[in-house]
C-alpha cells in the first residue's frame, strides 16, 4: 500500500507539519476512492435504467403498431359495412316496386 509507505516517511519526519499533511492525504484519498465508488453505482442504476426504459419503450411501439393494424381492420370493416347497407338499400328499393304491384284489401 503506498500510503504505508508514505505513513513510514512521514513518522520518520522530523516536521509535525509533515506527519499531519500525510495523514490529511490518506483520508482524501480514502475520501477519493468513496466518491469513485458511489459515482460508479450511481452510473451503474443510471445504464440499468436505460436500459428498462428502452425496454419500454420497445413495447410502446409495439403497442402503437398492434392498435394501427387494429385501426386499418376497423376501417376495412367500415367499408364493408357501408357496401353491404348499399347494397340492402337498393334490395329493398326493389322489394318495394315488386311488391306495389299487389293490391291488399
Amino acid at each position: 500500500m503506498p500510503w504505508v509507505l508514505g505513513y513510514a516517511f512521514c513518522s520518520s519526519s522530523s516536521y509535525r507539519y509533515a506527519l499531519g499533511a500525510c495523514f490529511g492525504h490518506h483520508f482524501v484519498a480514502s475520501g477519493v476512492v468513496s466518491s469513485i465508488r458511489r459515482v460508479t453505482g450511481i452510473m451503474g442504476e443510471i445504464s440499468s435504467a436505460s436500459s428498462e426504459q428502452s425496454a419500454g419503450m420497445a413495447q410502446v411501439g409495439e403497442a402503437v403498431n398492434q392498435m394501427d393494424q387494429v385501426t386499418q381492420q376497423n376501417a376495412a370493416l367500415v367499408e364493408e359495412m357501408a357496401a353491404a347497407a348499399s347494397s340492402l338499400k337498393s334490395q329493398a328499393q326493389t322489394l318495394v316496386k315488386t311488391v306495389a304491384v299487389f293490391r291488399v284489401g
